[in-house]
């Protein structure tokens, strides 16, 4: 089966967005250097943490995507690859 393709950056931009995910990333991440004395997270990790992908950030999505009717909006991330 073909996988998708998702730009790491383009995911990082979508993961950390708004306000509020800077807010939640930065605790975590604060968190965790209080407890462990150190950040230890890959961009796979963060990836693998999703249940799912919005396809409008897929290098595959185009518009026709939104004209289809039976398209989902969202993508699993088992079929999705990171480049």
């Amino acid at each position: 089966m073909n996988k998708y393709t998702l730009k790491k950056q383009r995911f990082i931009e979508w993961l950390i967005d708004d306000h509020e995910d800077k807010v939640y990333f930065g605790r975590r991440f604060c968190n965790e250097l209080i407890r462990e004395h150190k950040i230890n997270v890959t961009l796979e990790e963060l990836f693998n943490e999703r249940d799912y992908i919005p396809i409008y950030i897929l290098e595959e999505y185009d518009d026709e995507w939104e004209l289809d009717e039976d398209a989902e909006e969202e993508i699993d991330i088992d079929l999705i690859k990171l480049i």
